[in-house]
């Protein structure tokens, strides 16, 4: 899931792609190779009618949670600056280092930017105006959802004085708690 953006490690594609794919992993030959995959039968639920039942259910649920992409969405009011892509992968980055810093759990993070996705895109468009025109809005909203995150996911006490001095000052430790 999710909600952070992952790096690709290399964009270069190898000449001959079917040695590329043999070095790494055999090649089945023949149906008698898949014995171990016969031998994972039990793991099928018994009945598919109602294997198909629950699989469509999940899926209409899924569609009522999904987020819209609020970056591609937003249209500014006026030509000043908005939040990009780029400036919400930086602040997951920066997000994680504080949290590698801390000795937090990094789905603390991840848990924050899906806060954070899931009220812009469920925000009416003035609220969502507010925090996507400009950068120190958006960072602050970021700063209190990972503050909330903290809350839940971790087991150390880390008020919201000590997340400003992590964020050197630019926010109050009232207004990540508003």
């Amino acid at each position: 899931e999710n909600t952070t953006q992952q790096r690709s490690p290399s964009s270069k594609k190898p000449h001959n792609m079917h040695q590329e794919q043999s070095s790494k992993r055999p090649v089945l030959t023949s149906l008698d190779d898949c014995s171990s995959i016969q031998n994972m039968r039990h793991l099928l639920h018994p009945d598919p009618i109602q294997a198909a039942e629950t699989l469509t259910a999940l899926l209409e649920k899924e569609a009522v949670y999904a987020r819209g992409d609020y970056l591609a969405s937003f249209t500014p009011r006026d030509h000043g600056p908005r939040v990009s892509a780029n400036d919400r992968l930086m602040l997951v980055d920066w997000m994680y280092s504080v949290a590698d810093q801390c000795e937090f759990k990094r789905e603390t993070t991840a848990v924050a930017m899906e806060l954070v996705d899931r009220f812009l895109s469920s925000c009416p468009p003035k609220a969502s105006h507010f925090y996507l025109a400009e950068r120190e809005n958006f960072q602050l909203l970021a700063v209190a959802a990972f503050y909330v995150s903290v809350k839940t996911m971790e087991r150390v006490a880390f008020g919201s004085d000590l997340l400003a001095l992590v964020c050197n000052g630019a926010y109050t430790k009232e207004e990540i708690e508003r």
